[in-house]
C-alpha cells in the first residue's frame, strides 16, 4: 500500500476512537435519545461517522483492498482505544487481554511497517 493510504487508514482508526468517546459523552450527559440528538456532542459524533463512511468510499475508489483497510482501521481502533483507556481512565487489563492486545499490535506492526518493504 502507498504511504498516504496507510496514514489515511490510521487517521480513520483514530477518528473512530473519537467517535466512541463522543457517543459515550452524549449518552451519559442526556437522559433521552432525542435530547442527545439535539446536542453538539452528538452532531460531532455524526460528523465523525460521516467522515468514516466517506473515507471507505475514497479507499474503494483508490483501488485499495477494502477488507485489508477495514481490518487495519479496526486494529487501530482496538490498540488506540485500549491505550486511551489505560492512560486516561485508569483501566486495568487481565493477562489474557494483554496477550490479545500484544498479539494484535504485533500483527498490526508487521503489516504496516515490515511487510511492505519485503513484498
Amino acid at each position: 500500500m502507498k504511504d498516504t493510504v496507510v496514514i489515511f487508514i490510521i487517521i480513520v482508526g483514530v477518528a473512530n476512537i473519537a467517535l466512541n468517546i463522543f457517543i459515550s459523552k452524549a449518552a451519559t450527559l442526556h437522559t433521552s435519545y432525542f435530547e442527545a440528538m439535539k446536542s453538539t456532542t452528538f452532531m460531532i459524533a455524526f460528523l465523525i461517522g460521516t467522515f468514516s463512511i466517506l473515507s471507505m468510499l475514497y479507499l474503494y475508489y483508490s483501488k485499495v483492498d477494502l477488507g485489508r483497510a477495514i481490518l487495519l482501521m479496526g486494529a487501530t481502533s482496538i490498540i488506540g482505544g485500549s491505550l486511551y483507556g489505560i492512560l486516561f481512565h485508569g483501566n486495568k487489563f487481565d493477562w489474557a487481554e494483554i496477550v490479545i492486545l500484544v498479539f494484535i499490535g504485533s500483527l498490526y506492526s508487521y503489516r504496516l511497517f515490515i511487510k511492505p518493504y519485503f513484498s
